[in-house]
């Protein structure tokens, strides 16, 4: 197989996420509060790197969030592809008859942790102490209903091909 057409299905899998989880992050947020819009939410991911002056900077900041977004969604369906390819039984449990809940509610899961414990304190967001609030929960949630599950439904149909020319 060459380079290209390995990749395709990373490639394919990130640009649903980040329209997917971009088109979640707008809804969540507008349905929380009533300033929130598509702007605001993609500065508030710039925020990570611009800090308060991030809404002052316009659609700037918010095609640096948006960037930003997708960026990261691509980096997670990246550490889904080479899980499934150096752990051959998360990939047999992806490919299984109920593998995009056994797998992909975890690893939704486990983005967000690791999101919160880890990459957010590195920022200008700062550290917060997950489950503290109705918007981590409400985003803990996502993650692993509709995040983790859509990279693992978006990747294991490929596999499913080179694992059944394998039997």
């Amino acid at each position: 197989m060459r380079f290209g057409e390995t990749w395709r299905p990373v490639v394919r899998a990130g640009a649903w996420l980040g329209v997917v989880d971009g088109i979640s992050a707008v809804v969540i947020n507008v349905l929380r509060s009533p300033t929130a819009t598509f702007a605001r939410t993609f500065q508030g991911v710039a925020y990570a790197v611009l800090g308060k002056d991030t809404f002052e900077e316009g659609a700037a900041s918010t095609l640096l969030g948006l960037a930003m977004h997708v960026t990261v969604a691509f980096a997670w369906v990246t550490v889904c592809f080479l899980a499934f390819h150096w752990l051959p039984r998360v990939r047999r449990l992806a490919c299984g008859r109920f593998g995009v809940a056994v797998v992909g509610v975890p690893f939704g899961a486990s983005i967000w942790l690791t999101m919160t414990v880890i990459v957010f304190p590195l920022t200008r967001i700062g550290a917060h102490a997950p489950f503290t609030s109705a918007g981590y929960l409400i985003n803990f949630v996502h993650h692993m209903l509709v995040v983790g599950p859509l990279v693992v439904a978006l990747l294991r149909r490929p596999l499913d091909d080179v694992t059944s020319t394998r039997r």
